[in-house]
């Protein structure tokens, strides 16, 4: 089972004793399974110096928009 949240190329290998295999990551997953929209998951975070302050997140399924000003990179 795959725990991953990367490209599933990155999984080739992980999997024992088949290590040809690659394994599914969670995002893949959940589009797979009609849970999320878009394969793709987006993450969001404003350094911070002080405790507790919460400054991020994680967004399956496609962006928020309201996270963000200007351009957005995809890798």
């Amino acid at each position: 089972m795959s725990r991953r949240i990367g490209p599933n190329d990155w999984t080739l290998g992980i999997l024992n004793p088949d290590d040809n295999m690659i394994a599914r990551t969670v995002t893949d997953n959940l589009f797979h399974q009609g849970l999320i929209q878009k394969n793709l998951f987006a993450v969001s975070f404003e350094p911070t110096n002080s405790f507790p302050t919460v400054n991020g997140e994680l967004t399956f399924g496609g962006i928020d928009s309201t996270e963000f000003t200007g351009v957005l990179d995809y890798l």
